[in-house]
């Protein structure tokens, strides 16, 4: 049987490579962790307008190959001005990977 400290030693967050040639780069997206999930849902929750999500999501998944964000918190905002193509792609990524993509595409059909 398996103990706690096993399950929290276990590196169980999968990562996707997504190509930005725009920005001369490869970004790295990795599945959240319960709380960057918790972080996505509270900077989306601060939105007045929910369909510009795109930048805090980018924000908060785009890592280096070390793993670490791209981006600061200050900096977040200022995704807002880049290039859509590769937000779009980027944010994509993350929403498939974190199982969120389905949900977002079941609520548009009911709607």
């Amino acid at each position: 049987m398996i103990t706690g400290a096993e399950i929290l030693a276990l590196q169980d967050l999968k990562s996707v490579q997504v190509e930005c040639p725009e920005w001369g780069c490869t970004v790295h997206v990795r599945e959240w962790s319960a709380g960057d999930r918790d972080a996505w849902h509270a900077a989306v929750d601060k939105l007045d307008n929910k369909d510009t999500m795109v930048h805090v999501t980018v924000g908060l998944a785009a890592r280096n190959e070390a793993g670490d964000l791209m981006f600061t918190p200050e900096q977040i905002p200022l995704l807002k001005g880049k290039n859509f193509q590769v937000m779009s792609r980027i944010t994509a990524a993350c929403l498939k990977l974190n199982g969120l993509a389905f949900a977002s595409q079941d609520e548009a059909a009911k709607n």
